[in-house]
């Protein structure tokens, strides 16, 4: 099995960067538009009839009436947005905490996936010495064999020649006399 390699980043610490980097939730706002819109829709719908009619004080407290409702809807949505955002900053600062706190248990998966990749390493070293052992028998035996071949050969007084044309001793005699030939005519 192989892992990622032990001197690779915490895939957790790229993890917390993203989580840092990721934009809160436009929910709140997506909340806050319809209902503004619909209380400023409600509010002309109140005052819009009698709008020119008020006097000074009493345009002013329907104005506050249509503004500070409309300012207060804002305000919470972008408090909402910016309490998420700092709940992530929450959970990420509390993530590496609790990883400042337990240090041993960061140096403890290091020094394993370290582990595991020297005892892969190993595997495939101790896989390759015994193949060459292997091979390195296999080639003993076979010069095993033409050793005593050659040594039977030379007790009986005998040489075995090959020859690539042909095994018989006519057939080597004739192909000797036609090279020969071939050579001495040219």
């Amino acid at each position: 099995m192989r892992g990622r390699p032990a001197n690779e980043n915490d895939p957790g610490t790229s993890m917390m960067m993203a989580r840092l980097h990721r934009r809160p939730s436009y929910v709140a706002y997506y909340v806050a538009i319809p209902a503004i819109l619909a209380w400023v829709f409600v509010w002309f719908m109140a005052y819009s009839p009698v709008i020119a009619e008020q006097a000074l004080p009493q345009l002013v407290a329907s104005v506050a009436l249509l503004t500070f409702p409309v300012i207060i809807m804002g305000i919470m949505a972008y408090f909402y947005s910016r309490a998420q955002q700092l709940r992530q900053v929450s959970e990420v600062l509390m993530q590496s905490a609790m990883r400042l706190i337990r240090p041993q248990d960061i140096a403890t998966e290091g020094l394993t996936s370290i582990a595991q990749a020297v005892r892969s390493e190993v595997d495939l070293l101790v896989g390759g010495v015994e193949h060459a052992v292997q091979r390195a028998t296999v080639l003993e035996e076979i010069v095993h064999k033409e050793i005593s071949a050659i040594e039977r050969a030379f007790d009986t007084g005998t040489v075995v020649v090959e020859w690539p044309f042909g095994f018989e001793s006519t057939d080597m005699a004739a192909d000797l006399t036609a090279i020969l030939g071939a050579s001495g005519s040219a």
